[in-house]
């Protein structure tokens, strides 16, 4: 731009200066001016003589502008491609910083949501597990149905038609089975443009094929937080093709919002399958997670009018869709941070 600046300063100063030569032979070949110099050419001696090559002609104006304007069409050609490339440049420079910008941000986000979901408090808090949740026993029963689970995964898979669905979702319900018994049902699908053993190990960062599980977890939603005892245990298996994680449990509410909770427990049992999408091509996976949970209430929490009970049913299904949706965004944060790390 300054270059252009100084340059339209110069054309401006030659075409004044173009100006003036052309006023000057319009007075010199005026025909008053013509008579005048020959009656003066008559009784004396002319004192000067303006050469003709000094006046410039029509046709030597007429080709200096067209070569000045075929110079500034040039000029401007490569300033309009120089300004294209630099949009280029800066355009690709504000999505680099927006991309970053954004993972910051999912990281933050997802900082909060671990606070509020996964803040884990372990056994030695204010409420220790009771006696019975730190018997052995438990777990050697859980394990033996996660290898049930692990068998039927296919066929759980078709049944809840989850299988043939692949598009991004959660999807979350409570009902009443044929026995006329409450479950609650929360599935989630989520694609990744990563492979699969790459986003299984974001899934859950562990050595072991297995995890065992005892401590008191509080969970905040909104403006509602909720105290549990829970135990479980999670195991991954590694196939060719895909990964899976399952997982069974026991979670007790004992706390809403500073309110005791007592007659209530929770059966959990859930899975991750990691596996490659049937619609896309190359590197990519889809993450499909379902949780089946049976609440076990009693006492007064079996009145479905029980504004108490309603409340945990409530917290509790929405607190797991919140759970699928955080475990997305960290598995997503995860897979980046890797990806820069490497590109670094």
């Amino acid at each position: 731009m300054i270059h252009l600046r100084l340059r339209v300063s110069e054309l401006e100063a030659e075409l004044r200066e173009i100006r003036q030569q052309k006023k000057l032979r319009s007075v010199l070949t005026s025909p008053g001016l013509q008579a005048h110099s020959k009656a003066e050419c008559n009784g004396q001696r002319l004192r000067f003589v303006i050469p003709s090559s000094a006046v410039p002609s029509k046709l030597t104006v007429a080709s200096v502008w067209k070569a000045i304007a075929h110079n500034q069409n040039n000029e401007r050609t490569r300033s309009e491609r120089e300004n294209v490339r630099l949009k280029l440049v800066l355009e690709n420079q504000l999505r680099v910083a927006s991309n970053l910008q954004k993972l910051l941000s999912k990281s933050t986000a997802t900082r909060d949501i671990e606070k509020c979901i996964y803040r884990s408090k372990g056994v030695h808090t204010a409420c220790p597990p009771a006696a019975d949740w730190m018997n052995n026993h438990i777990f050697e029963d859980l394990l033996a149905e996660i290898s049930i689970m692990y068998s039927e995964i296919d066929s759980m898979l078709a049944a809840i038609s989850l299988a043939q669905s692949e598009g991004p979702r959660v999807a979350a319900k409570i009902f009443t089975d044929e026995h006329q018994d409450l479950r609650i049902e929360v599935l989630g699908n989520k694609e990744f443009p990563f492979d699969i053993h790459a986003t299984g190990a974001a899934e859950i960062n562990a050595e072991e094929g297995t995890i065992h599980e005892n401590f008191i977890l509080d969970v905040q939603l909104n403006k509602s937080s909720v105290r549990y005892r829970m135990k479980q245990i999670l195991r991954r298996y590694v196939e060719k093709d895909r990964v899976i994680v399952i997982w069974r449990g026991y979670f007790d509410p004992i706390e809403l919002s500073g309110t005791p909770i007592t007659g209530a427990q929770f059966v959990a049992k859930g899975f991750i399958v990691v596996k490659r999408p049937t619609t896309s091509s190359g590197d990519a996976s889809l993450v499909q997670t379902c949780y089946f949970i049976k609440p076990e209430l009693s006492g007064d929490l079996t009145d479905s009018k029980n504004p108490l009970a309603n409340a945990v049913l409530d917290f509790v299904l929405k607190s797991t869709a919140g759970n699928i949706t955080a475990n997305h965004q960290m598995i997503e944060n995860a897979l980046l941070e890797q990806m820069l790390n490497k590109a670094s």
